[in-house]
């Protein structure tokens, strides 16, 4: 991957770590630590996952990479543990069927 490729990887995963901040707050409500702590874990998300693209490279350790935190990161919300997993993984599914959409079908993004 040269580095525009990267560049362009890493500006739009902080997008994309930023849209899963804001689906949190709609779905969770305010989170049990502060906004720093929040902050923290969200950035902690963002590296982990932007390291394990750059570096591994494999799709599946990728998911993996994308998945836990993403679920971890509940936690840090109020609300019982079963229905805040079930939420986190529909935004996982949900935002994995919109990026297969935009990968297979590049002109859906041409309008």
């Amino acid at each position: 991957m040269n580095l525009s490729n990267t560049l362009a990887y890493l500006i739009v995963n902080i997008f994309h770590i930023y849209l899963f901040f804001l689906a949190y707050r709609i779905f969770f409500g305010e989170s049990r630590v502060g906004r720093e702590m929040e902050f923290l874990a969200f950035a902690g998300f963002y590296a982990v996952n932007s390291f394990a693209f750059l570096a591994v490279g494999n799709p599946y350790f990728n998911l993996v990479t994308s998945v836990g935190p993403l679920v971890a990161l509940t936690f840090i919300y109020s609300g019982r543990p079963g229905t805040k997993i079930l939420r986190a993984l529909f935004l996982c599914a949900a935002s994995m069927l919109l990026e297969s959409n935009i990968t297979e079908h590049p002109s859906a993004m041409e309008y």
